[in-house]
């Protein structure tokens, strides 16, 4: 089965960093964008804990690209802020 690409915002909290655990394991989904507010940094130097399993850069949130890199997009954010996004990535 193919895996679907899928991309996080909000990388920078615990709820991110579980995302991504989560989707490393999944047999159906392929991390293909991670993001935060600022961008700038990778995603194992964010969180240790992923030294050595994943090195993927960290880009400032873009809905834009989160559409071009994602079918599926995850937001780790406060409610009121993942609203915004979703309003632009249904657009």
């Amino acid at each position: 089965m193919k895996r679907i690409n899928v991309g996080i915002v909000g990388a920078t909290g615990y709820t991110g960093l579980e995302l991504v655990k989560i989707l490393l394991n999944h047999p159906k989904f392929n991390i293909t964008y991670i993001a935060n507010s600022e961008g700038g940094t990778t995603i194992d130097k964010l969180h240790p804990c992923l030294t050595n399993v994943i090195n993927m850069e960290v880009q400032k949130a873009d809905v834009d690209k989160i559409a071009k890199n994602s079918k599926l997009c995850f937001l780790a954010l406060p409610h009121k802020t993942a609203m915004a996004f979703a309003k632009k990535l249904i657009k």
